[in-house]
């Protein structure tokens, strides 16, 4: 995508701004953790979801987050059947066509 000088554009999170994705995120790391052993509340793993994947395992398990940190975070990540439930967030779809419609460069990060 090339931009043109002197056009306006606006830069848009999906991940938990306009797609609800906090409840996937914690069910993906309970998934994870069970994987390697662990029951963590899901309460505490929706309290610690949007901490960086290192903080967030340090955050709800301190004795292993040095040693098994990267299969967590490998563990997490094979659930990508789970994005088919994500849905975007009441107003979403409309936000980003009022935009458009405005003549903003809409960028979906």
């Amino acid at each position: 995508m090339s931009f043109k000088r002197g056009r306006n554009g606006v830069l848009f999170d999906v991940d938990g701004t306009l797609v609800d994705t906090a409840y996937l995120h914690a069910l993906c790391w309970s998934q994870a953790f069970r994987q390697h052993g662990r029951n963590v509340p899901m309460p505490a793993l929706g309290r610690a979801i949007g901490m960086g994947s290192g903080v967030l395992i340090e955050h709800v398990s301190r004795s292993d987050a040095g040693r098994r940190g990267g299969n967590l975070r490998r563990a997490r990540c094979a659930v990508p059947e789970l994005l088919e439930s994500a849905a975007a967030l009441p107003g979403a779809r409309e936000l980003i066509a009022a935009r458009a419609e405005r003549g903003l460069v809409v960028v979906l990060a």
